[in-house]
């Protein structure tokens, strides 16, 4: 294998650059050079940033199924709401069994009433009261 020699120049110098033998220099007090690679920083700050970006992702789906949530709720009608055909159809039965007397449409040349069923219920139990006091 060939072996390179480095140079160390310095912007701006006017003179002819310096051959160093070794490029990388031991740091004073480390057992590590300068040009090291840092592992033990470089592990903690991926592992850092992996467990932020995995925060971050939780968070954002959890924000977006709370608000899909939200908006179904917002935009669902309940089944027997009025203003759905459903909720009309028991409103205005609702309507002819408790509501106020009125005439029927389907008699109306012999004015017969609509009433509502409670008041059907005591008309015949008095009905029956006053047949058995007889």
């Amino acid at each position: 294998m060939k072996e390179h020699q480095h140079v160390k120049t310095t912007p701006g110098e006017n003179v002819a650059p310096e051959v160093v033998e070794q490029p990388i220099r031991p740091e004073p007090g480390s057992n590590m050079q300068m040009d090291d690679i840092n592992i033990p920083l470089l592990a903690v700050s991926v592992a850092f940033f992996a467990v932020c970006l995995l925060i971050l992702v939780i968070g954002l789906q959890a924000w977006f199924y709370h608000y899909d949530n939200a908006e179904r709720a917002a935009k669902m009608v309940p089944e027997g709401d009025p203003s759905t055909p459903l909720g009309q159809m028991l409103e205005n039965a609702h309507a002819e069994m408790y509501g106020k007397p009125v005439e029927n449409p389907r008699f109306p040349k012999e004015h017969v009433m609509r009433i509502p069923i409670d008041n059907a219920m005591e008309m015949v139990a008095e009905r029956y009261k006053t047949e058995q006091a007889r």
